[in-house]
């Protein structure tokens, strides 16, 4: 009996360590870009941090997603036909850092983008008007 009782809680443990996943869950970050208040595309968003670096490029209207990202704490840059631009979190949380997130495993976080109005993108009025 003592040999079945033994075997038994050998396997109940293997189960529990097993089933106990020592890499923390990814998270997602979704947000869009704005700039002169209106969504925009073509700007490489990038964070870098304890997980590493992950890149995308704004889509038409803006939008941008981050899909499995190691938690911790990433810098938030911008750059825009290869030079960094000037860019802020605009909805922030954990963080008094306007260029940083912190990813929490497993969580869904939406950070949106804003480039200030005195950061010069290259287009002049009349190609805004037509976009």
């Amino acid at each position: 009996m003592k040999r079945i009782f033994s075997v038994l809680i050998i396997a109940v443990a293997a189960v529990i360590i097993s089933s106990c996943d020592k890499t923390p869950a990814p998270g997602q970050v979704t947000g869009s870009v704005t700039y002169r208040d209106r969504s925009v595309g073509g700007i490489e968003v990038i964070f870098e941090g304890d997980g590493g670096t992950y890149t995308y490029t704004s889509l038409s209207d803006g939008y941008f997603v981050f899909r499995d990202i190691a938690p911790g704490d990433y810098d938030v840059s911008c750059k825009f036909n290869g030079r960094y631009i000037e860019s802020v979190l605009i909805n922030y949380e954990k963080s008094e850092h306007p260029h940083m997130v912190t990813i929490i495993p497993g969580e869904k976080h939406v950070r949106n983008i804003l480039i200030p109005d005195n950061e010069d993108l290259g287009w002049d009025d009349e190609e805004e008007d037509e976009e």
